[in-house]
């Protein structure tokens, strides 16, 4: 049995091996043709292009039934490869067809959309024409039409190239698409010859426009001469007992006169669209300035004694008193004017002179009426005026009709004079009450937040806003030298809205605060190290709730916050506990920053959710980056101990540490462990690595190290083997290790030719970088003949060494220890002479104790040179971006932490800072 099992087997393997020969073809077979082609539609391709991939699916069909035999003999077996040739063949047909069926949508969807242009242009072209300005309209559209269609004659040419595809691979069209496709290819000249005949029939409606206009300028002329004629006598007309019939007739000659300037201008825009004189009509117009002054004198004089009538007949109480000025005021100024026009022509003057002395008796009672009707006229102010005028002055008794006015015109002053006040008190109510109005319909807007269940205050703008509106109303209002009788309702308004000013302004400071610190302390962890401030937070929190479902229930914003002053006590208390328990908070961090230096660079929020979760150290995980920037996540042991075993780049590369430690207690001081461990574990993969280097070949070396020990291993051996070149042999001993160096990139570049993981290409590459640099530096030396390792042109060079067991860089006199921060595997700058410039000043600076600010345009690369020279260090560079809004504080927050971690600060756009 097991015999027949292997021999079985051993058959099977020709199988599993013809089988690979159909590798090619697996694209094809996984391949989805209705995704395909939706993709393929959603790239827009050109023409050419869709082209090309139809050639590419017909002739691999025909590759593919080359490649696959109908039946083919593997070892013992017959493969019946029919269904599958058949299948595969079908599917390359079935993509090219999908394409073309693509290619003859978008073409049918180009040919629909210029049949639409096009039938749209006829129809404008063939719209009927009914005025002398529609034709001409039309006339104007058909003089574009000629670029529109050239606009159109080259997208036609563009869908042809779609329809020209179709034909080339013999695609059939259905009926529709077929004769779409003819229909627009010959619109143009469908077009060109609707056009011609419009053109015809316009010419002979032109002339019959003409004759119409003929016919009515004949027409127009008799009746601007009889309606002259008539004008021309009606000074006839000096009877004022007719002067309502005669107003009538004025105003029915105002209105034909009117008509006929109309025509006029109508004849004058005709004849200068057909070409013709432009006929002067002056006369209709001199017409209107001859009739107006009369029609001013009787049109005025009919308003005024009707009006004037009508005053004294209806009740005093129906009198409008902006009417009766308007009307006086009018009829004053109309007779003063026509006593200067119809001075000599006495029938009109004595008409004017009439109207005028009624005008004139009656002009002393309109002030008394206006004030006796002013709408702020109260019970106790017709009481103080008939006190005043010792009589009384009722409405409906003793004020009935507009004669009852006629004996207190000598009162007149009085009378105004209190009315006034009535007038202002009236204003003053208006106010309050528009007031009062606004504020019964304004309502906080209370949402509900999250899943606390309790709400939030949202778009206290609006509230803000009108309390600042009337308060400054209010204010006026104290002012007013008339605010006697409302003295107490401006005192409560503005006892009221002081009130809500307030209460609004704690409620928001309040809101603030308790969105800041209800997440933090609903963390179980902040609660248990913080006690008695989260005991005290829990007391406002409680407030805060109540409160606010109270606004909830009742959200009318006058009525909630004057209720009572409690509300404004409950949060002003709430502030005050709010602002120690912020204050203890801000304490407690500031403990933790001490001990753990890198949380100053951290937000309070991010901290706090470090904090916050400290009980579980893989919690830690996602916010590794923000700590130690280069560090994506560190191995924890999985025997419940929470030792730290190893650390990892974002990009896969993973360092042990070189003594694993447990993460218990307090996270920021086992936080510092893991700052140290990763130190004290660069420098071990230094020394391994240096000890390595000798050993293997170098090609193979690069790829068994962390990215970083690769670059710092290497420079410490090619500056150790400058100096000995230099040393033992001079510049002849500097020029063999210059071709040394040479080979050793070229080795280089043949394993980035290699197959290598993602972060050791990116590696390789910054290594390239610096040992170029490296390979130039030494063949600048050459060409400049340095012979001796106190050469200014070598004891410039950033230089590394391995001395009393550690890494130290050199530059000139400047020496710095080998910072050990974990770099990842992050590219490098290409070093060019202004980089080495500034590494030269930047280290020469640090050497002295000072700091350094490169200066110059933006994007030249002061914030990545820097970056760079504390990678080449292996030093923590902070990159701070400076904003408008940073004070003080901050800063000093920031150099606290830069002073206890040793690091390194970018501080971009430094001079926003006020």
């Amino acid at each position: 049995r097991d015999r027949v099992r292997a021999a079985m087997s051993r058959s099977l393997q020709p199988l599993q091996k013809y089988l690979t020969t159909y590798t090619d073809l697996s694209d094809l077979v996984t391949l989805d043709k209705k995704d395909y082609v939706t993709r393929f539609e959603e790239e827009a391709h050109t023409t050419e292009e869709m082209k090309l991939e139809i050639t590419k699916h017909l002739r691999r069909k025909k590759q593919v039934l080359a490649q696959i035999p109908y039946h083919v003999s593997v070892g013992n077996y017959s493969v019946d490869c029919h269904t599958f040739r058949n299948h595969m063949g079908n599917k390359c047909q079935d993509l090219a067809r999908l394409i073309l069926e693509l290619i003859s949508k978008i073409g049918r969807t180009k040919a629909m959309k210029l049949r639409e242009e096009f039938t749209g242009i006829a129809a404008r072209v063939q719209k009927k024409v009914t005025t002398v300005e529609g034709l001409y309209q039309t006339k104007d559209f058909i003089k574009l039409v000629p670029e529109q269609v050239a606009e159109l004659q080259g997208r036609i040419e563009e869908m042809k190239l779609f329809y020209t595809i179709l034909e080339g691979f013999q695609h059939g069209l259905s009926d529709e698409d077929f004769s779409t496709k003819w229909a627009v290819i010959g619109w143009p000249r469908k077009l060109d010859q609707s056009i011609e005949m419009v053109l015809k029939a316009l010419d002979v409606e032109v002339d019959r426009f003409k004759e119409i206009m003929a016919l009515e300028q004949e027409q127009f002329l008799k009746d601007a001469d009889k309606m002259q004629r008539t004008v021309a006598t009606f000074s006839k007309h000096t009877d004022l007992e007719n002067v309502g019939e005669i107003s009538a007739q004025v105003k029915v000659l105002q209105k034909v006169i009117k008509e006929l300037q109309d025509k006029a201008a109508d004849f004058n825009k005709k004849q200068g669209l057909f070409g013709d004189e432009v006929k002067n009509y002056k006369m209709v117009f001199d017409m209107s300035k001859e009739l107006q002054p009369y029609a001013a004198l009787w049109i005025t004089s009919n308003d005024w004694l009707t009006s004037h009538q009508t005053w004294h007949t209806d009740p005093f109480e129906a009198l409008d008193p902006e009417e009766i000025d308007r009307i006086v005021t009018n009829s004053h100024k109309t007779m003063v004017q026509l006593a200067k026009t119809f001075k000599d022509k006495p029938p009109m003057m004595k008409i004017v002179e009439e109207i005028r002395t009624q005008v004139e008796a009656f002009r002393p009672i309109v002030p008394v009426v206006m004030s006796l009707r002013n709408p702020g006229m109260k019970d106790r102010h017709w009481a103080e005026l008939s006190r005043q005028l010792e009589r009384p002055i009722v409405p409906r008794e003793t004020l009935n009709k507009l004669s009852d006015v006629k004996p207190l015109i000598e009162f007149k002053e009085k009378i105004v004079k209190a009315c006034e006040v009535a007038a202002k008190e009236w204003d003053i109510e208006s106010r309050l009450n528009e007031m009062y109005t606004q504020w019964e319909s304004k309502k906080f807007v209370i949402e509900d937040y999250k899943q606390t269940k309790t709400y939030l205050l949202k778009g206290s703008d609006e509230v803000q806003a009108l309390l600042d509106e009337h308060l400054n109303v209010v204010q006026q209002l104290s002012f007013s030298p008339f605010k006697a009788y409302f003295t107490e309702q401006i005192d409560k308004w503005e006892s009221n809205l002081n009130l809500v000013a307030e209460v609004l302004d704690q409620w928001l400071e309040c809101q603030r605060a308790w969105l800041y610190l209800e997440p933090i302390f609903s963390s179980e962890d902040i609660a248990v190290q913080l006690p008695v401030l989260s005991k005290k937070f829990d007391k406002v929190n409680h407030t805060w709730r109540k409160i606010m479902g109270m606004a909830k229930n009742n959200p009318a914003v006058m009525s909630f916050c004057t209720t009572s002053n409690k509300l404004l006590d409950q949060f002003t208390d709430a502030n005050k506990a709010l602002e120690v328990v912020q204050k203890g908070l801000q304490d407690y961090l500031g403990d933790k920053r001490q001990i753990f230096a890198r949380f100053y660079f951290l937000s309070d929020e991010e901290l706090l959710e470090i904090l916050s979760q400290s009980k579980d150290p893989l919690a830690i995980q996602p916010n590794l980056k923000k700590i130690f920037e280069c560090i994506e996540r560190v191995t924890f042991s999985t025997d419940g101990a929470h030792m730290l075993t190893a650390f990892h780049s974002s990009e896969g590369e993973d360092i042990p540490f070189d003594a694993p430690f447990p993460a218990k207690g307090n996270v920021e001081n086992w936080l510092g462990d893991l700052q140290s461990q990763m130190k004290h574990s660069i420098r071990a993969q230094l020394e391994q690595a240096l000890a390595d280097y000798p050993t293997r070949e170098r090609t193979q070396w690069v790829l068994q190290w962390p990215g970083q020990v690769v670059i710092a291993v290497g420079q410490i051996f090619w500056s150790r083997e400058c100096e000995e070149a230099l040393q033992n042999e001079g510049l002849a001993g500097l020029k063999r290790y210059a071709g040394q160096l040479h080979s050793q990139l070229l080795g280089l570049v043949g394993c980035v030719q290699g197959e290598l993981r993602p972060h050791q290409r990116i590696n390789i590459g910054a290594l390239i970088t610096i040992e170029l640099h490296g390979r130039d530096v030494t063949d600048k030396m050459v060409a400049e003949g340095v012979s001796a390792t106190t050469d200014f042109q070598w004891m410039s060079q950033l230089r590394y060494y391995w001395e009393e067991n550690d890494c130290y860089v050199k530059q000139v006199d400047s020496v710095f220890r080998y910072g050990g921060e974990y770099l990842g595997n992050t590219s490098r700058l290409v070093i060019t002479p202004l980089t080495d410039r500034i590494y030269l000043t930047l280290t020469g600076a640090l050497a002295m104790f000072l700091g350094g600010a490169p200066a110059g345009p933006a994007g030249t690369g002061k914030t990545e040179t820097t970056k760079d020279l504390a990678k080449a260090l292996a030093k923590q560079c902070v990159v701070f971006n400076c904003q408008e809004g940073l004070d003080y504080k901050a800063m000093a927050k920031f150099f606290k932490g830069l002073a206890m971690a040793g690091a390194w600060a970018c501080f971009d756009e430094f001079n926003r800072i006020d």
